[in-house]
């Protein structure tokens, strides 16, 4: 949903929600191959079938999980989206998080603060300081390039972090500036 208050957290449930279904299926596919193999031992799998979710899912199982994305602005994720952005970076799901980005925009500055002035928040660090995620910085002026951190991240079963130059946009006083 484009108009979601909190992308980042609704992201996330909605990946819950479609690994949860999923899980079932996943779960009697790997029960019944258990049986066809007279392995299945119900003392010793039920108790971990119980608590099967994505967690669990094998590389295959979770690349068959839809993709699911978060779309948002850079200033509301180095703002008030900052915490769900990171629990989310943070938890492993294979979410997509798609953020714009202009070059002349600090996203992590004050109202009264000059974007050139100051230390600028670089969310593609933050994305690295989380270690296992995915994360590609790239601009739709340099579209094979985007398309090419696009497949590389849908391969990955961990979060995923797209940060797109938009450059900049007309009318502001700068002179425009190409993505």
């Amino acid at each position: 949903d484009l108009t979601d208050p909190d992308p980042c957290a609704r992201a996330t449930q909605v990946f819950d929600q479609l690994a949860a279904d999923l899980a079932q299926v996943f779960a009697a596919a790997r029960i019944a191959q258990l049986e066809m193999e007279r392995l299945y031992d119900p003392v010793l799998h039920d108790p971990w079938f119980a608590n099967f979710n994505w967690e669990a899912f094998s590389h295959d199982e979770l690349l068959l999980v839809p993709t699911v994305l978060a779309i948002e602005s850079a200033d509301r994720v180095a703002g008030p989206g900052l915490a769900s952005f990171s629990r989310l970076l943070g938890s492993g799901r294979p979410v997509q998080i798609l953020i714009r980005v202009q070059p002349s925009n600090n996203p992590g500055a004050a109202p009264e603060e000059s974007p050139f002035r100051h230390y600028r928040t670089e969310l593609g660090y933050l994305g690295i300081s989380h270690r296992q995620a995915v994360v590609s910085q790239s601009s739709a002026a340099r579209h094979k390039h985007l398309l090419t951190c696009f497949l590389s991240a849908l391969d990955a079963t961990r979060t995923s972090l797209h940060l797109i130059n938009t450059g900049l946009r007309a009318g502001t006083r700068l002179v425009p500036l190409n993505a």
